[in-house]
């Protein structure tokens, strides 16, 4: 990533890294999701002869678990994508790649706890063991700092007090290829990022984004490196600040950001939105007599994997909840007072589904309510007492 002025002061060479696959790196959480956003990046190096602006390609990897649940303490991993550099560009030889930074926010709806980088997901990197900072907008360490910075102990080519745009420190990246057509190939390593879910909403990683690193070539840009070449015996420096935008010509500085300064992954807090049921209840036969078995029956749609449904004769429960299993529960049930009995279906819900009621059905159970003799069995009764006593 460079713009390189000739001896004369004409418009020079330019060296830009490029992506060349993308990784990913599990951490063995087995409901953990890869997410991976591939977007531009708009790239401004530093010259003698002026800014010059080029789009790179890159794309990062988010390892996250879909849901958490309020209060849960869980890790998500971020892997910036391969890179690579090549041996010449436009009559330059390139030396190599010094000062890497790559800065990501600490998400809203959480508590940040620890950041790790990970063994053994990085390649061709030297210079200082790539490590991870708690910062502040300013780039100074800070235990209340937003911003988390993977860098060589805060060696950048700025918005840090260690910061140089003239001289090798921090990650370097050590040339390995020679020739023709020939390029160096790097990757950063992933960290891995441990934090307390708050109480709802969502989860959502982004690189640094916030107030000016929004900006086209600016400081507090998420990706920012110095690259370093010769032309005809001199060495020239580019420091180079990338931001996520896209466009064939530079950028301006409130130009929208792409899909790399979104949401990089996203982790709902308290489980995603659950699904509304309809629950309808079937009664056979509708009308019988006292003591003389009914079948009820249950329907939840769409069918759930989990749930219950509580059977209730006006309001009461009638026995236990039953197990919901194929999308249904039944219970045969005999019902011994006389009359009307209004039955429902009351189905509990699952971490899926959200609960529902059923229409009402009637159970017409035949029989003067509340039993006894009617009016008229008692008249036929007397006329025979008295037809007995001769009267």
């Amino acid at each position: 990533m460079m713009s390189l002025p000739t001896a004369r002061r004409a418009t020079g060479p330019v060296v830009f890294t490029a992506l060349t696959a993308t990784g990913l790196f599990l951490f063995g959480n087995s409901v953990a999701a890869a997410a991976t956003t591939s977007f531009n990046n708009a790239c401004v190096a530093g010259s003698v002869i002026g800014p010059v602006y080029k789009p790179v390609p890159a794309s990062v990897v988010v390892t996250a678990p879909p849901t958490v649940t309020p209060g849960q303490q869980f890790t998500y991993r971020i892997q910036p994508g391969p890179e690579s550099y090549p041996d010449r560009d436009s009559g330059a030889t390139t030396v190599q790649l010094s000062r890497l930074k790559f800065d990501f926010e600490i998400p809203a709806n959480a508590t940040f706890d620890s950041a790790a980088v990970v063994s053994g997901t990085d390649a061709g990197l030297g210079g200082v063991a790539p490590n991870i900072l708690r910062i502040n907008s300013a780039g100074n360490v800070d235990a209340a700092g937003t911003i988390l910075r993977l860098s060589g102990n805060n060696e950048v080519i700025a918005n840090s007090p260690t910061s140089s745009t003239n001289t090798d420190g921090g990650i370097t990246v050590p040339k390995t290829k020679n020739g023709a057509n020939s390029a160096t190939n790097f990757q950063l390593p992933a960290v891995d990022v441990t934090v307390t879910a708050g109480a709802s909403g969502v989860i959502e990683p982004h690189v640094r984004v916030a107030g000016n690193a929004a900006l086209t070539n600016n400081p507090e840009n998420y990706s920012t490196s110095l690259a370093s070449a010769t032309f005809l015996g001199a060495k020239q420096w580019a420091p180079t600040q990338c931001v996520p935008k896209d466009g064939a010509t530079k950028p301006v500085d409130d130009a929208p950001l792409n899909a790399g300064g979104g949401p990089l992954a996203t982790v709902q807090i308290g489980g995603a939105e659950k699904t509304d049921t309809t629950t309808t209840l079937t009664v056979s036969p509708s009308t019988v007599e006292p003591n003389q078995d009914v079948s009820l029956h249950a329907t939840v749609a769409p069918a759930p994997t989990g749930g219950t449904v509580q059977f209730l004769d006006n309001g009461v429960a009638i026995g236990s909840p039953i197990a919901v299993t194929g999308g249904g529960a039944s219970l045969t049930h005999a019902f011994t007072t006389p009359g009307a009995h209004s039955v429902t279906a009351v189905y509990s819900g699952d971490d899926q589904h959200n609960g529902s009621t059923s229409t009402a059905g009637v159970v017409t159970v035949n029989g003067a309510p509340g039993g006894g003799s009617s009016g008229s069995a008692g008249s036929s009764g007397f006329g025979s007492l008295r037809d007995l006593l001769g009267s």
